[in-house]
């Protein structure tokens, strides 16, 4: 955290008015879903953020499909928010990996769409 390899690419446009939720800033623990370092010792603001602007739905994507947004996703899920994973905008690290996450979060109710599946419904 506060270093030069944890600020963002300078071509992200980010607003005032865009919450940005630091994780994984606990040297103890490691921090793989956006709301609790592994442990769930320690929250992130995210889930006081969505609550906030009573955000009953949550859309996961990014790196990697087994480990962050898996973590996240299952957080989510059993916080009580709806959650779905857009699974063509994540990648796993090992193919294992991920068809073992997706088979994990679907027994968890987690849905799986693809992007197409998320345009088409918004």
């Amino acid at each position: 955290m506060n270093t030069f390899s944890a600020e963002n690419n300078p071509e992200l446009e980010v607003s005032d008015t865009d919450a940005v939720v630091k994780k994984g800033y606990h040297c103890d623990v490691d921090s793989y879903s956006a709301f609790w370092d592994n442990g769930h010792i320690h929250p992130t603001d995210l889930q006081t953020i969505l609550d906030a602007a009573d955000i009953q739905e949550t859309y996961m994507v990014g790196l990697a499909l087994d480990f962050c947004v898996y973590y996240s996703a299952m957080d989510s899920q059993q916080i009580g928010y709806k959650t779905s994973v857009i699974v063509d905008a994540t990648r796993p690290i090992t193919g294992r990996g991920g068809v073992s996450a997706v088979k994990n979060m679907t027994a968890a109710g987690i849905s799986v769409i693809n992007s197409e599946q998320f345009f088409s419904q918004h």
